[in-house]
C-alpha cells in the first residue's frame, strides 16, 4: 500500500494469490511499479485511487477475479507496456473523473471489458492490442470521454457459439438482413416481388449485441485511426444518447455491422475504411441523428450503408464501390438525407428506399452500377433531385409498389462511350406497379432502350422532362397504365418519340420534339395537342416495338 506522497520504486515482484489488491496507489502517492507478475487473486492486482499519479509500465496480471487495475477518483496514472491475460473480470477500469494514459498494453481473454471508462473518466487510450476477449474491446459509459485512439482489436467476441452463424434477414427489424422490401428492391428484373426471405439473425435488436468497442449511455470522446480485424460481434456500437466521433479507423472482415449506431446516439462518422465485412459497414437505426460522411466502403456482402426506423441522419460524400449488397438502403420510417456521394460497380441498387422511407436524395453519384441506380419501392416517397447517373445496366431510377415522391433535374446517361459494348444500358426511368410519382424536369440522353417506361397500373406524372439521343422511342407507356405525360421534349432517332401500347389509359398531351406520337391498340388512352405528329396504328405491340 502507498500512500501520502510516497514515490517507491516496486520492480521485480511476484504476487500470487492475494486476498486483496496486491498493489494500492492512495492519496497523492506516485513512483514506478514494473516489470511484476501478478496472478491468481481473488481481489484486484492494483488499485490506483485519490489523485495518485504513478507510472505503472511492463507488468503481467492474470486470473484476477475483480478489475486487474482499478483506476478511480481523480487518478491520473500512465499504465502502458503491460500484458493482461485472462482475467476474470474487466483487464482495465477507468472511473470517477480520473485522467489515465492507457497506451501500448496487449490484454487477451477476458470474459468482461478488456478496457472500460466510466462515470466522468477521461485520458488517452492508445496504441493498445486487444485480441480474443470474450466481452467487450473497450466500452465506454455514462459520461465518460476518452480518446481512443490507434488502438488494434482483432478476433474478439469469437469463441461463443452465438458469435458466429448466418448473416441476413430483415433489415426493418434485423439490420443485417434486406428485408421483404429490400428484396423488392433486389429484383432488377421481375414485374412481382419475390416472397423468398433470406434466413434470420438476431441483429442490433437482440441477441448478442456486445462489440470491439462499445459507446453508450450519454457518453462522448473520440474514436480514431483504431485497427478493427474480425471480431465476432460488432466493430463498434454506439447508442443510448452517446455522442462519439468515430474518425479514420479502419474495420474489416466482420460478420455482424462493422458500426452500429441506435436509439437516440448523436455522432460524426467520418474518414473510416470499410471494407470485406460480411455484415452491414454501417447501420443507424432507432432516431439516431448521426452524420456519416467521407467513409470509403467495398466489397461488402450486405448493405454497405443501412438507415433504418426513425433515423434522420445525413449520410454524405461517402465513397462506395464494388460492393455485392445495395450501397445505400433506406427502410422503416427513416427520413435520411442522402447526398453527394459517389457510388459504382453494384451488382445489386445502389441506392433503395422501401418501406415508408422518405427523405431526400440529392447531388449522388453514381456509374457502372448492374442492379438499379436508385430504387423506390413499397410505400417510399423521397425527393430525388440533381442526380447524375450513368452507365447503368438496369433501370436508373426504378420506382415500384405503391411508391411515390418527387424524381426531378437528374441527368440519366445511357451511354458512356461509343464503343459496342456500351450499348447494353438499361431504362432511363421505370415506373410500374401502382406507382404515382410526379416525374420532371429530367435529363435522359443516349439510351438504345426506351429512356422513360411506364408499365402496370402506373400513374403520376411525367412532365417537362428532356430526352435526347435516342434510338429507341423515348417514352414507352404499356400495360394499364394511366400516367399523364405532358410537355415533354422527346427527340428520337429512327423509332417514335413516344409509344403508347396495350391497354393502356394514359393522357399524353402537350409533348414536342422530334418524331411521333404511336398508339398501337390502346383505344383508351386520351393523345391530343402534341406538336408531336399523332399516328394511331393497327400494328401489334410486338410489332411496334420493332419499328424503325
Amino acid at each position: 500500500q502507498v500512500r501520502g506522497s510516497a514515490q517507491p520504486r516496486i520492480e521485480g515482484n511476484e504476487f500470487q494469490a492475494c486476498g486483496k489488491a496486491s498493489v494500492a496507489f492512495q492519496e497523492d502517492s506516485g513512483g514506478i511499479m514494473k516489470g511484476n507478475k501478478l496472478c491468481g487473486s481473488e481481489a484486484h492486482g492494483i488499485i490506483i485511487s485519490g489523485s495518485s499519479k504513478p507510472l505503472i509500465e511492463a507488468n503481467v496480471l492474470t486470473d484476477h477475479a475483480k478489475p486487474a487495475m482499478f483506476v478511480r477518483d481523480t487518478a491520473t496514472c500512465t499504465i502502458r507496456q503491460n500484458t493482461l491475460s485472462r482475467n476474470k473480470s474487466y483487464g482495465i477500469l477507468l472511473t470517477g473523473t480520473s485522467k489515465a494514459t492507457v497506451e501500448n498494453n496487449d490484454l487477451q481473454g477476458h470474459g468482461l471489458p478488456a478496457i472500460s471508462a466510466r462515470d466522468q473518466a477521461g485520458g488517452l487510450i492508445s496504441g493498445n492490442i486487444l485480441e480474443r476477449n470474450e466481452g467487450f474491446g473497450i466500452l465506454v459509459m455514462n459520461s465518460a470521454k476518452p480518446t481512443i485512439e490507434g488502438n488494434c482489436l482483432r478476433n474478439n467476441r469469437r469463441c461463443t457459439p452465438e458469435a458466429t452463424g448466418a448473416v441476413g434477414a430483415d433489415a426493418a427489424g434485423d439490420p443485417n438482413g434486406a428485408g421483404e422490401g429490400g428484396a423488392r428492391a433486389q429484383d432488377t428484373t421481375a414485374r412481382r416481388p419475390p416472397t423468398r426471405r433470406a434466413p434470420a439473425d438476431e441483429g442490433a435488436g437482440g441477441g448478442n449485441k456486445r462489440a470491439a468497442i462499445a459507446i453508450k449511455d450519454c457518453a462522448a470522446g473520440i474514436v480514431r485511426r483504431n485497427c478493427l480485424e474480425e471480431n465476432g460481434g460488432y466493430g463498434i456500437l454506439v447508442c443510448n444518447s452517446a455522442r462519439p466521433t468515430i474518425e479514420g479507423n479502419i474495420l474489416s472482415g466482420h460478420v455482424r455491422p462493422a458500426l452500429a449506431i441506435r436509439d437516440q446516439a448523436d455522432c460524426i462518422v467520418r474518414g473510416n475504411q470499410l471494407h470485406n465485412n460480411q455484415g452491414y459497414g454501417i447501420v443507424v437505426g432507432d432516431s439516431a441523428r448521426s452524420t456519416i460522411e467521407e467513409n470509403d466502403f467495398s466489397k461488402h456482402a450486405q448493405p454497405a450503408i443501412a438507415v433504418r426506423e426513425r433515423s434522420e441522419c445525413a449520410v454524405r460524400n461517402n465513397r462506395l464501390q464494388n460492393n455485392s449488397g445495395f450501397g445505400i438502403l433506406v427502410c422503416g420510417s427513416a427520413r435520411p438525407r442522402v447526398e453527394c456521394n459517389r457510388i459504382s460497380d453494384h451488382t445489386m441498387p445502389a441506392i433503395a428506399f422501401v418501406d415508408q422511407a422518405a427523405g431526400i436524395v440529392w447531388g449522388n453519384i453514381l456509374e457502372n452500377n448492374s442492379g438499379y441506380g436508385i430504387a423506390l419501392c413499397g410505400t417510399a416517397r423521397p425527393l430525388v433531385q440533381g442526380n447524375k447517373i450513368t452507365g447503368h445496366k438496369s433501370a436508373a431510377i426504378a420506382v415500384r409498389d405503391q411508391a411515390e415522391g418527387v424524381i426531378q433535374e437528374n441527368s440519366i446517361c445511357g451511354v458512356c462511350s461509343s464503343t459496342p459494348e456500351a450499348i447494353s444500358c438499361g431504362y432511363g426511368i421505370y415506373v410500374c406497379g401502382s406507382a404515382q410519382p410526379i416525374v420532371q424536369r429530367n435529363t435522359l440522353r443516349g439510351h438504345r432502350v426506351s429512356a422513360v417506361v411506364l408499365r402496370e397500373q402506373a400513374g403520376g406524372v411525367v412532365r417537362e422532362n428532356k430526352v435526347e439521343d435516342n434510338s429507341a422511342p423515348g417514352i414507352m407507356i404499356l400495360g394499364e397504365a394511366r400516367s399523364i405525360v405532358e410537355d415533354n421534349t422527346v427527340n428520337s432517332v429512327d423509332a417514335p418519340a413516344i409509344l403508347v401500347l396495350e391497354n393502356a389509359r394514359c393522357l399524353v398531351r402537350g409533348n414536342n420534339g422530334v418524331g411521333e406520337v404511336l398508339v398501337c391498340g390502346a383505344t383508351q388512352a386520351v393523345v391530343r395537342d402534341n406538336i408531336l405528329k399523332e399516328h394511331h396504328s393497327e400494328a401489334t405491340a410486338f410489332e411496334a416495338m420493332n419499328i424503325k
